[in-house]
Order: C-alpha cells, then structure tokens, then sequence
C-alpha cells in the first residue's frame, strides 16, 4: 500500500524549492525520465484519510530539521533507481 500525498510532485520540483528555503542555487543535471514513478496512495486515503501535513508544511519542517543540526541516516536515496531494484 502506498502511502503519499495525493498531490504529484517531481524530484526536481522538489529540489528547486529546497533550495530556495536554504538559500542555495540548485542546478539540475539531465532531464527527467519518460518512465518517472508514480504513487496512487488512494487506498490508504480511503482507509487513513488524506495525509494532515502538506507539502508546503513537510518542507519547511525538513529545512528546520537540518538547520537544527539534525542527522541523516546515510542511506542511498536511489532516486536514480527506475527498476524497482533498491
């Protein structure tokens, strides 16, 4: 079951806006993949409801998050991955 917002958004959207909240210039690489993944979180919508924090909200707060010294995980992303093989 995926669980997401029910808005679609790209990795390099995404990314643009990071960038302006820490006030950095963000330069992408390549462009974006006919086959890019998509999630249809509508199951878990209709037995959880709809997330209660927005996209807007959930960036602000990953931004306060680092600004705050908070740590990372160091784990691979594999947002490069397109094969379902993380």
């Amino acid at each position: 079951m995926n669980v997401t917002g029910s808005e679609t958004h790209s990795v390099g959207e995404l990314a643009l806006a990071l960038g302006k909240r820490f006030g950095k210039e963000v330069k992408l690489v390549g462009e974006e993949a006919p086959t890019a993944w998509l999630n249809n979180a509508s199951k878990s919508h209709s037995k959880f409801g709809t997330p209660p924090t927005g996209i807007e909200d959930m960036l602000d707060r990953i931004v306060d998050w680092f600004k705050r010294g908070g740590l990372l995980m160091g784990r691979p992303t594999h947002f490069e991955t397109c094969d379902g093989n993380y």
